[in-house]
């Protein structure tokens, strides 16, 4: 009897550590299932950031895009308005050219002009002489040149110095 008890004891015994060792791979496996658990909820987590980024980066992308076309419509506009700036340039620069050119020969007219009235100026001073040659015992002769200003031949009377002629006007 002593034999089948501790036989029974041994068996027990074994028994026991069989239970042991099932109750430690029992925990090995849940701890495995936790862990496998953690790492799925992770991939879980990972995987929503993923395509969180990849939302956030395509709504930038969009943005950007839209940015890109706003300003290539700016870019387009503000090449419409230097290019009527530039025409608008190019026909004041037409303008001043063609009133520079009209100054250069208004300057030329007045030029010759004056070398005209210079040369009246010569003859009426010859004649004046001749004239003077020939009646200068019967009659004294005076030639006296009356120059007006620009302003003066506009207007239709001229302002001998002092006294003005005033025009009445016709009711």
């Amino acid at each position: 009897m002593l034999t089948e008890l501790k036989k029974f004891e041994h068996e027990v015994a074994e028994q026991k550590a069989a239970l042991k060792n099932k109750k430690n791979q029992l925990n090995d496996i849940q701890q495995t299932e936790d862990l496998i658990q953690y790492n799925s909820k992770k991939i879980d987590l990972e995987k929503q950031s993923i395509e969180y980024q990849a939302f956030i980066d395509e709504t930038e992308i969009t943005s950007n895009k839209r940015e890109a076309a706003i300003m290539q419509e700016s870019l387009a506009y503000a090449s419409k308005e230097a290019s009527a700036i530039k025409a608008e340039l190019n026909e004041e620069m037409v303008s001043v050219k063609e009133l520079e050119r009209i100054v250069s020969e208004m300057r030329r007219q007045i030029a010759e002009k004056d070398k005209e009235n210079s040369r009246i100026l010569v003859n009426l001073k010859e004649i004046s002489q001749k004239l003077s040659a020939n009646y200068k015992d019967n009659m004294h002769c005076c030639c006296c040149l009356l120059y007006t200003s620009d302003a003066a031949d506009d207007m239709q009377c001229v302002d001998l110095g002092g006294r003005r002629i005033i025009k009445k006007k016709k009711k």
